[in-house]
């Protein structure tokens, strides 16, 4: 997971090339259609950057699939962590427009098991 968020915070930082926020949240949610009986714990990345168009939005998983090539970006970074959240049975989401910045989510399933 340290990869993931680490990864994602580097595209955000990207997205801002003028300056900006970006802001981390952390919360528990009830997603029955992702997960039926159980809550999820949400990592939400939010930056106020560049956004990403939508024909860009529909490949951003694909590997090798960059904006970056002058920054020298392998298209890697999210595919690999979508790979990971998804190795830990979460979800990845991303929502995104021009002009307004990017949200991505990291939902992961709460264990049912609490440690004594």
């Amino acid at each position: 997971m340290q990869q993931v968020i680490f990864n994602l915070l580097i595209n955000s930082v990207d997205a801002l090339p003028a300056g900006g926020e970006i802001k981390i949240k952390i919360y528990e949610k009830s997603i029955p259609e992702l997960y039926l009986n159980q809550a999820a714990c949400v990592i939400e990345i939010a930056d106020t950057g560049i956004g990403i168009s939508k024909d860009n939005l529909s490949r951003i998983f694909e590997p090798f699939f960059t904006t970056k090539r002058d920054k020298k970006g392998t298209g890697l970074g999210l595919s690999v962590a979508k790979m990971i959240v998804e190795n830990h049975k979460g979800n990845l989401q991303v929502e995104s427009e021009i002009g307004k910045g990017t949200v991505v989510r990291i939902i992961l399933p709460e264990s049912t098991e609490r440690e004594a």
